[in-house]
């Protein structure tokens, strides 16, 4: 802030320049300057609601996992675990007894399953299952199989589309951003100056004093976006 200022002068601009969109210039640009090109920054104030966001979609398609694979009659992690119960029991009866638990759980999903034979809609659905895979449930033993496909996909999806996100919520080339970074390590380059996490930003604002305003260009020091960019 210039030297002129007073403290409530420097409050009002620190809490001016932190709502408001500052802009980055590069070091041998003059602010103001015809023709300078302006990079505004406007994420830093949204960035942990944003991770957050991130967080919770990354954890979605393990949440849908766990509540619809709840819904398939069997229960996975208990026949992984009795799995690795057998694997690691030393004593012959442990072992039998895990068996005999896992082949019941499976009986019982197995039965779930059994429907009558008859009737022209049952006799359609099996054709319908059988050559073009179309019917998904726990009476045609694949729900857990359908299940678990669009997981991986909604993981997939997920990726991808956070990707983009990222590259317009930061409003520039994010998914270049390693390129980028190599590049000016090859070349020798300040590979920290970065225009999309830059440290130092200007903003501009206006103070009204005695019916007159007079316009401000001052600096900004970001830290925060020393974590951003990591």
């Amino acid at each position: 802030a210039p030297a002129y200022f007073t403290h409530n002068h420097e409050e009002f601009t620190n809490k001016m320049c932190w709502i408001s969109n500052t802009y980055y210039l590069p070091d041998k640009t003059i602010a103001g300057q015809p023709g300078a090109l302006k990079s505004h920054i406007g994420h830093y104030q949204w960035v942990p609601i944003v991770l957050l966001l991130q967080a919770f979609l990354f954890y979605l398609p393990c949440l849908l996992w766990r509540v619809f694979s709840d819904r398939s009659g069997i229960n996975v992690n208990n026949l992984v675990e009795a799995a690795e119960t057998i694997q690691n029991a030393l004593y012959p009866e442990r072992r039998d007894k895990t068996i005999k638990y896992m082949i019941r759980h499976m009986d019982h999903y197995l039965d779930y399953q059994r429907e009558y034979r008859g009737g022209c809609c049952v006799a359609l659905k099996h054709l319908l299952a059988k050559y073009m895979c179309l019917v998904c449930g726990n009476r045609y033993g694949n729900y857990l199989v359908a299940l678990y496909m669009a997981t991986k996909v909604l993981y997939f999806t997920n990726v991808i589309g956070q990707l983009f996100m990222l590259n317009g919520f930061l409003g520039t080339e994010y998914h270049l951003y390693g390129f980028d970074i190599i590049r000016d390590l090859v070349s020798d380059s300040d590979w920290t100056a970065s225009r999309r996490f830059p440290r130092v930003t200007l903003c501009d604002f206006e103070i009204r004093q005695m019916g007159n305003l007079h316009r401000h260009t001052v600096q900004c020091v970001l830290p925060i976006n020393l974590f951003n960019e990591k």
